[in-house]
């Protein structure tokens, strides 16, 4: 995005994906930029099942903004890992870790996903 339009682009998309993402949330819930164009988003009390109607959410939500600013199809697109910390078995590893692994297996399988 930076390169073929500008980082004053870039940054007005990221503007309005933090405004989606908190709009798409709870206020119990939290939203947070993780680093370059990555975002975290932490769900209060809602299960895996729950987590994935949220990200399919803001994974529609954010297409959205692409094409509210102009933008072609599917140039502003998510790809969002899932993860859910199970208090019966904290030891199977960081939350932030596993999101990660749903991460690339939803770019590994096209983009533009959840997994």
């Amino acid at each position: 995005m930076n390169d073929q339009y500008g980082h004053e682009a870039g940054n007005a998309v990221l503007r309005a994906v933090a405004t989606e993402l908190k709009s798409a949330i709870r206020a119990s819930d939290l939203a947070a930029r993780y680093g370059g164009d990555e975002f975290v988003v932490l769900l209060n009390r809602t299960d895996l099942a729950g987590a994935n109607r949220v990200g399919e959410a803001i994974r529609a939500g954010i297409e959205g903004v692409g094409r509210r600013l102009g933008y072609p199809v599917g140039l502003v697109t998510a790809s969002i890992g899932v993860a859910e910390y199970d208090v019966r078995r904290p030891h199977e590893g960081d939350l932030l870790v596993l999101a990660d692994r749903a991460l690339y297996h939803a770019k590994a399988n096209g983009r533009n996903a959840v997994a």
